[in-house]
């Protein structure tokens, strides 16, 4: 879009940003000191300060002026919140503007009442008042906000202080909120079509981290069962509950365990000290675990459990809180993080231990699932939190509902299909079919016909897929280490080796039996 560089500001705009900084910088640092003391000064500097940017700055000038009928009530109406102003061309209004009082992020709740943030609020006043972009700033910091019909919010925020030592984000800034970008020049210009680009971008991540986190929940109960099956042949009671949907409820409770830590670690809401960091964090342990993985060989991960003790030592601080030399943390209490709602998480065996443990193998593709989405077509992306907003992470959640887990009597395969979607059928129908139907072809009409008779919303490949894979079978190189990775039973590995092409592997890219 701009191949020769963003555009310069006109250097009379920025000459008046330059003269009008210092005063409202002096301001802020002096409510910064005394958070408590009145604002009628720092509102007087910060009103003539945000003018300059709207009106010289931006070039709004007398396009800018009061918002009519841009209002927004809290749920109890106890709140009001109207838009300071807009910028409007005869009868388009372009942006709608709300100036709030100081705050150390606009992203965080307001405590007057409506638990909502500034941003947030833009996005109800924008709904309401149909106009797609907003601005909110309290001087420093500025957001842009766009909310589209029907579309997820986006937002993005710059900090006023870094404008004149750092030229090319205060000039992008100026560039997107330009009048041309809002109610001038062509529409496909305009700034609300490149957050149209930019909102699909976010859906396309978000549709994929909810395939990838369903697949992270399925290997959570994958190495659940096999700590009970681990038990059984130690000759040791049954860790997991009789109720086998108490299991899936745990699994998506441990994901959401960590969606929810990442989310308030990269955001600051958790406390950013060494210790905490080094015993508690979880933002660093896909680095972490990586680096040994590398280092090791992924395998070797397989006999550690260290991230699924941390995952349940922070859990539990921040149920029940933690008070040390240098860390102070609350009680936070609620179901998410309640250790007693899934006792046998954290119940131990006869000999001590943890009766049931993830290993550090499972806890790596746990996490690499909601911080590195894999695109269709593009190369794996790393996420960060900061850009994750609450819809997104409840889209991921709506994912996980109508799923459950139960005991099988008899060996199941998965199937290859559309991840996230894909269908079972036992070994013994698998092995059944194939001795019916030899040819490739009318073996894999007879295998999707079983899975839509038993699985109408499973979504299986193609036929020519199916028929691929099973006339590949033979080829697959790492057959053989892929089946001794599932079983020691040489008896049941040969009868998988026929099927293994058609056999989808989980996330350790292990079959999944």
């Amino acid at each position: 879009m701009y191949g020769s560089g963003i555009p310069q500001p006109d250097a009379d705009a920025v000459a008046q940003l330059k003269a009008a900084k210092p005063a409202f910088e002096k301001a802020w640092e002096a409510w910064d000191r005394e958070r408590d003391a009145p604002l009628d000064g720092y509102r007087a500097a910060r009103d003539i300060w945000v003018q300059v940017v709207l009106r010289d700055v931006l070039g709004w000038a007398a396009a800018y002026g009061p918002a009519t009928g841009a209002a927004v009530r809290s749920p109890d109406h106890a709140v009001a919140v109207t838009a300071t102003g807009a910028l409007t061309h005869g009868d388009v209004t372009g942006a709608l503007v709300l100036v709030v009082d100081p705050v150390d992020s606009l992203r965080d709740p307001l405590t007057d009442g409506w638990a909502t943030s500034p941003v947030d609020r833009m996005e109800e006043l924008l709904r309401a008042a149909s106009v797609p972009i907003g601005v909110v700033t309290d001087g420093r910091w500025w957001a842009i906000v766009s909310a589209r019909p029907e579309t997820m919010v986006a937002s993005g925020i710059v900090d006023a202080q870094t404008w004149v030592e750092e030229p090319p984000t205060r000039n992008a800034f100026v560039e997107l909120l330009s009048r041309r970008r809002l109610v001038a020049g062509r529409a496909e210009d305009r700034l609300t079509e490149m957050f149209k680009d930019s909102v699909a971008v976010a859906e396309e991540i978000t549709e994929a981290l909810g395939v990838q986190v369903r697949r992270a929940v399925e290997l959570l109960v994958q190495a659940l069962s096999e700590a009970a099956l681990d038990a059984r042949d130690r000759g040791e009671p049954d860790p997991l509950p009789a109720a086998r949907s108490q299991v899936y409820e745990a699994a998506v409770t441990v994901m959401m365990r960590v969606v929810f830590l990442l989310f308030a670690e990269e955001r600051g809401l958790l406390p950013q000290g060494r210790l905490f960091a080094a015993g508690y964090g979880i933002s660093a342990e896909l680095d972490a675990l990586d680096g040994r993985a590398l280092r090791e060989g992924s395998e070797a991960l397989d006999a550690t459990h260290l991230t699924w003790h941390r995952l349940l030592a922070t859990s539990l601080a921040l149920y029940r809180g933690a008070s040390f030399e240098d860390l102070r943390l609350p009680s936070y209490g609620g179901s998410l993080f309640d250790p007693d709602r899934f006792g046998f998480l954290t119940a131990r065996g006869e000999r001590g231990p943890l009766a049931a443990t993830v290993s550090d193998r499972v806890l790596l593709e746990v996490l690499r699932a909601v911080q590195v989405a894999q695109l269709k077509g593009q190369p794996a992306r790393r996420i960060s939190f900061r850009d994750i907003d609450v819809e997104q992470i409840g889209y991921i959640y709506e994912g996980l509902l109508g799923y459950s887990c139960a005991d099988v009597d008899e060996v199941t395969v998965g199937l290859i299909g559309k991840p996230g979607e894909e269908p079972e059928l036992t070994l013994a129908e698998l092995e059944a079919l194939a001795e019916r139907y030899p040819d490739p072809a009318k073996r894999a009409d007879a295998i999707l016909a079983a899975v839509k008779a038993s699985q109408p919303a499973a979504s299986p490949v193609s036929k020519s897929a199916l028929t691929k894979a099973i006339r590949t079978n033979d080829d697959i190189k790492d057959a053989d280490r892929a089946l001794r990775a599932v079983t020691t039973a040489p008896g049941l590995r040969e009868r998988l080796q026929p099927f293994v092409g058609i056999i989808r592997r989980d996330l350790r890219d292990r079959p999944l039996v």
